[in-house]
């Protein structure tokens, strides 16, 4: 795969997988009234589950394509891990330079 096409699908994957689940199954838990705590941990494996199946369905392998390795499951489950739960350290960074731009203009 194209290192420019990974990219995309990777910051696609990082985005969206944790947002998209974490919306849907909201709002699903919220109409049931299911407990904070449940609902956060449910929200937790979903997306989880939901990054490994995505980098699965598009052969996303993390070590294979930045240290050279060969492709593995081990490396498409691990890709997919951290793309599922990945979003919020995405989310820290940009709140983070957002703010020191925000400071500095």
């Amino acid at each position: 795969m194209e290192f420019h096409l990974f990219a995309a699908l990777m910051f696609f994957g990082f985005i969206a997988t944790e947002g998209v689940v974490e919306y849907f199954l909201g709002q699903l838990f919220e109409y049931f009234n299911v407990e904070p705590k449940l609902n956060n941990l449910i929200l937790t494996y979903a997306s989880a589950a939901a990054g490994v199946l995505f980098a699965w369905h598009y052969a996303l392998d993390i070590p294979h394509v930045w240290l050279g390795l060969e492709p593995s499951l081990v490396g498409i489950v691990t890709t997919g891990m951290v793309m599922g739960r990945g979003a919020n350290a995405v989310h820290q960074v940009a709140q983070l330079i957002a703010d020191w731009m925000g400071a500095r203009f």
